[in-house]
């Protein structure tokens, strides 16, 4: 994946976050909406039509009801959104009874639980599949059913979003059942599992019900003891005395969630109707303990800013943070912060080759590796996969970044122990020092990854930091990739042909046809700047398909123009991506009809990288090319790892030496004897050979030593033009007929 694509994917993974954000906050909106509407709920149908409320915002279905259980053991349904369901009747059997043992069920189709047969509604109402989960309603169990009119609707999303006010579901309904009790039993105060009491306007109980001794575990003497505000969390207790100044001179009911100490000093939530009577010198009292409420409620905030897997900071917890610093940044000049965005190097390697559950578990202890190297101020999050970034809120200049950075690539370049497999990895972290010139967090995280992504391109394993220069290059490449896509539209690409010469009497056998772009505002743009952006976005294929197209075309025109060279050869390098195109044999064979060249006549110039992608499909491929009757070459032979245990296995027609061996022959012989190495191999396996980059007569003489007939490079011709190149080719046929002549 090239830098251009990783920017683009970051910005993808940016938008993408932004969306599971959005969702993840309709979810908890909807949930705390329920939450309230279920803790506060009077009767059952306010409880229930508050629970299909919920529901039908988190997730869509299209009857709801609710069974309970009876002494005789049958569940009868209580309540539900269509009277037809009150007229089932249900006998558990294993699937209600796994159910009512706690164990939610999905089921994907009706028709196929005996439950469902039995029941007579699913054919009225056109059910299909069913989610089931568990309520506690005090003596008996009950279950909550939801309907849908389509098969395997229901799956684990379903039941996890359930799953988490379930809980509360339950107290409610327990609380609604004794609530009907105490109506039934003339609302006796006692009987209530509400925590009831009465105070006077001197802070002491008058009268409490047990659920006070039984929720906080005081005796009733103690209760009563002493002033009730001694029992509320010092941090909330002017809160609360602040209320009940107010309401002292009122009619006004108020609502509050305050903590309570509990007799082993725990503390918990109670959620407190307050009203006062002036005239009697008394406060009313009726609490709830919410305290699995609450507790749900902050793991529900908790979840929607860490990460699940790692426990760091998410990219919502962590934006927040950084959002802090940014603000801080702006309100005090001279305050500077640190951000370190770090990518695992090879994580895919990993996760691929180990599984899944290994990549979780690499995750899970670099997460502890970066906790315990950072300090205790910083601020470490997973932003998602393998990218985790740091904050350290204060800086004195850039140099802090850089020791922290250094630290985290030490620690991980150490072994890790995942499911009994050594592992090794390492990682390139980005490094920019916030200041007030940003304005947002994004365009933090931007810079960070520029800067990360510079590392990486760089080697892997190290840092970079990022300067203004890194993110003019990338807008740079940006516009190159625009100006490419229309490059090949507009005609602005050109074939230049660089011979390939005969060392024994100076021969033109043939060219290497070679792209270059006329750029209409840049002129003339190298390949080595355009050609990595047309490979990274798949602008190479088509590009080298109008390449080969145009080579054979300019071949056939001169071998038809010069019939004495019918033999002249055009060599033509094929990208990675080209060649791995399922009907490229196909292609290759149509262009040499089209053009009624010889085959032989044509040379295709592969690198040995498109071999080890995949060595067996590959080795199909290249028997589909063959058969065409191409010539086939390695390019840039000898720079790989493989290309020695390749060549018999795939048959190639031909090598090409790299330049930089021809080079080094001059002032390092063991370039020379290598080069030696490769004729001797290139004479066994019946190869021709063609040395590249020969620039100097030196060169030259040195490869008539190893008996290198074919060279190519500056000494003989620089690549030119196709009318260039057309007039060497017309003084070598002039010279040839000269030499004739004289015979």
């Amino acid at each position: 994946m090239t830098q251009l694509e990783r920017i683009f994917e970051v910005l993808l993974d940016l938008e993408r976050a932004r969306q599971r954000e959005h969702q993840l906050r309709v979810e908890s909106e909807a949930l705390l909406k329920g939450l309230h509407a279920i803790t506060f709920s009077d009767t059952t149908e306010s409880l229930f039509n508050g629970l299909v409320e919920v529901l039908h915002t988190l997730f869509e279905f299209d009857h709801a009801f609710i069974l309970q259980q009876q002494d005789d053991k049958q569940l009868y349904p209580v309540i539900a959104t269509h009277p037809d369901i009150m007229l089932s009747r249900w006998r558990p059997r294993t699937m209600l009874q796994r159910v009512l043992k706690g164990r939610p069920v999905a089921v994907f189709d009706v028709g196929q639980v005996p439950e469902w047969c039995d029941s007579g509604i699913t054919s009225c109402l056109d059910i299909k599949s069913a989610l089931h989960i568990q309520l506690r309603t005090g003596r008996h169990s009950a279950v909550l059913i939801c309907t849908h009119h389509d098969k395997h609707h229901f799956g684990p999303r379903h039941i996890k979003l359930l799953g988490r006010f379930t809980p509360l579901v339950n107290q409610a309904m327990v609380t609604l059942e004794l609530r009907r009790a105490v109506t039934e039993r003339d609302r006796f105060f006692e009987l209530s599992l509400d925590l009831m009491g009465i105070a006077g306007f001197d802070g002491y109980f008058k009268q409490i019900n047990e659920a006070w001794t039984q929720t906080l575990g005081h005796a009733m003497g103690t209760l009563k003891s002493r002033p009730f505000l001694d029992f509320v969390h010092p941090e909330q207790r002017p809160e609360m005395e602040e209320i009940l100044r107010r309401i002292a001179h009122t009619d006004e009911r108020q609502l509050i969630e305050v903590q309570f100490a509990c007799h082993d000093g725990v503390y918990r939530w109670l959620s407190c109707s307050l009203a006062a009577y002036p005239s009697e010198q008394l406060y009313y009292i009726a609490a709830r303990d919410v305290t699995d409420r609450v507790y749900a409620q902050q793991r529900l905030i908790y979840d929607t800013r860490h990460d699940s897997l790692t426990g760091l900071l998410n990219r919502n917890g962590f934006l927040e943070r950084l959002k802090e610093a940014i603000d801080l940044a702006h309100r005090e000049p001279t305050s500077r912060f640190a951000i370190l965005f770090m990518d695992l190097d090879r994580f895919k390697v990993i996760n691929d080759s180990l599984g899944h559950l290994a990549g979780d578990e690499l995750l899970v202890q670099i997460a502890r590796r970066l906790r315990s190297t950072v300090r205790a101020a910083d601020v470490v999050g997973r932003l998602g996969g393998d990218e985790f970034i740091v904050l350290i809120p204060e800086v004195e200049d850039v140099s802090e970044a850089i020791h922290l950075a250094e630290q985290l690539l030490r620690r991980l370049k150490k072994s890790l122990n995942i499911h009994g497999h050594e592992v090794f990895t390492t990682a390139s972290i980005g490094v920019t020092l916030g200041t007030p010139e940003y304005h947002n967090a994004d365009e933090v995280l931007r810079d960070a990854d520029i800067a990360m992504y510079f590392a990486k391109s760089q080697g892997r394993s190290r840092y970079a930091v990022f300067d203004r220069s890194m993110h003019e290059n990338a807008v740079a490449r940006l516009q190159l990739e625009n100006d490419l896509r229309r490059a090949l539209d507009n005609g602005e690409f050109i074939l230049y042909y660089q011979p390939i010469v005969s060392l024994l009497n100076g021969t033109i056998c043939g060219f290497e046809s070679l792209v270059r772009w006329n750029h209409p505002l840049k002129g003339m743009i190298s390949p080595l700047d355009f050609i990595p952006v047309a490979e990274e976005t798949g602008l190479i294929v088509p590009l080298g398909q109008w390449i080969m197209e145009e080579a054979c075309r300019q071949l056939s025109s001169w071998q038809q123009r010069f019939p004495s060279l019918a033999d002249l050869t055009m060599n033509i390098n094929i990208s990675d991506r080209q060649f791995w195109q399922h009907n490229f044999a196909r292609r290759v064979q149509h262009i040499l009809k089209t053009e009624r060249l010889n085959p032989a006549t044509v040379g295709l110039e592969i690198t040995e990288s498109v071999i080890m992608h995949d060595a067996d499909k590959a080795a199909r491929l290249f028997r589909k090319l063959k058969a065409t009757g191409v010539n086939i070459y390695i390019d840039d032979f000898g720079t790989g790892y493989s290309s020695l245990s390749y060549l018999h296995r795939f048959h190639f027609d031909g090598i090409k030496i790299d330049r930089s061996f021809v080079k080094g022959m001059e002032d390092q012989k063991a370039n020379h004897e290598l080069v030696g190495t490769f004729m001797l191999l290139a004479q066994n396996l019946q190869l021709r050979v063609v040395a590249e980059g020969v620039e100097t007569e030196n060169q030259a003489q040195l490869l008539r030593q190893l008996n290198c007939e074919w060279v190519q490079g500056f000494l003989s011709s620089r690549p030119l033009p196709a009318e260039a190149a057309e007039a060497l080719l017309v003084e070598q046929v002039f010279r040839q007929k000269r030499i004739l002549d004289c015979y």
